[in-house]
């Protein structure tokens, strides 16, 4: 059967409503939720039916419908509880003092033991302390030198050490050691010799470190 001309422009026509309304219902679905996320419905209490529409092209609920608005994303909720407490980080110093001295002789005394300050640092806050002190020794004269050192702070002696040298020997020293200073306070290394006989050491290039740390094992 021949189409006739009335017959294929009747379907030419039906077939661009199809295209018009398929276009029109992807423009609906591109602005659906609109620009400021919200999407906009239309409600029957009577029959419970709802249709969502496209304000952005003019479509508004009839009567008879309740507007209903929605946020595509909803709104923020409260705030959860606090959670647990993480475990504690690595303790670490916090902050360093140093303390040099070119060269201190040491006392020879029979009734002074440690009479004098090598190198010390003082005015140390309330905390707990690292400290280690360096340097070297030389004999002052003829005969054999003596000196017993003692690391030690506000607290008490953190560490002793004898010393002896015969001439023309030279010698090395180190001592180390912890406290804690409740009080604040100084460290110092004090060295003297209270043996008769024995005569006085010389210290030189003495070089204190200390070092305040969060505790003290």
């Amino acid at each position: 059967m021949k189409m006739t001309m009335k017959m294929r422009a009747i379907a030419i026509g039906a077939a661009a409503a199809c295209i018009l309304t398929a276009g029109g219902w992807l423009t609906a679905y591109a602005s659906i939720p609109d620009s400021s996320g919200i999407i906009h419905a239309c409600y029957v209490k009577a029959s419970g039916s709802l249709r969502v529409i496209d304000t952005s092209v003019g479509s508004t609920c009839r009567i008879g419908e309740t507007p209903l608005d929605w946020s595509q994303t909803g709104p923020q909720g409260s705030q959860g509880p606090q959670g647990p407490q993480g475990p504690a980080g690595p303790a670490g110093a916090t902050h360093a003092w140093a303390a040099t001295s070119a060269s201190v002789v040491a006392p020879s005394d029979p009734n002074e033991l440690l009479g004098v300050d090598i190198v010390s640092v003082s005015n140390l806050p309330s905390g707990n302390y690292v400290a280690w002190v360096a340097g070297e020794t030389n004999v002052t004269g003829a005969g054999e030198d003596f000196s017993e050192c003692a690391l030690e702070s506000s607290s008490g002696i953190m560490q002793r050490q004898d010393l002896e040298l015969n001439p023309p020997d030279r010698g090395t020293y180190a001592l180390t050691g912890a406290t804690s200073l409740p009080n604040g306070g100084s460290i110092s290394l004090n060295c003297g010799n209270n043996i008769p006989g024995l005569g006085a050491m010389d210290f030189v290039n003495n070089s204190l470190t200390v070092i305040q740390v969060d505790a003290v094992n």
